[in-house]
């Protein structure tokens, strides 16, 4: 499995998903060496890769939650990624 997890800071714990045309440019904008040849196909590859923005609070308490989150994505469970902590799949 592959993708991408966009780390952020908020009041609750919430894994969203990121669409296609915002990932793309969010790839593009954090390309770090300007200098280096680009493959415009590698960057649709990359692009098409499952990306979520995982958004918790500064609280070790919801470690084990945010671990949780994550560990979803790995699942067979339908939908089980497009969820707020605590709320029903």
């Amino acid at each position: 499995m592959g993708g991408w997890l966009f780390l952020d800071w908020g009041p609750s714990l919430a894994l969203r998903p990121v669409g296609a045309v915002e990932l793309l440019a969010r790839l593009a904008q954090r390309r770090s060496w300007q200098t280096l040849a680009s493959d415009p196909a590698m960057l649709l590859a990359l692009a098409s890769l499952p990306a979520y923005d995982l958004v918790r609070p500064q609280d070790w308490a919801v470690l084990g939650a945010t671990c949780g989150l994550i560990e979803s994505l790995g699942s067979h469970e339908p939908n089980a990624h497009d969820r707020v902590a605590g709320s029903a799949a």
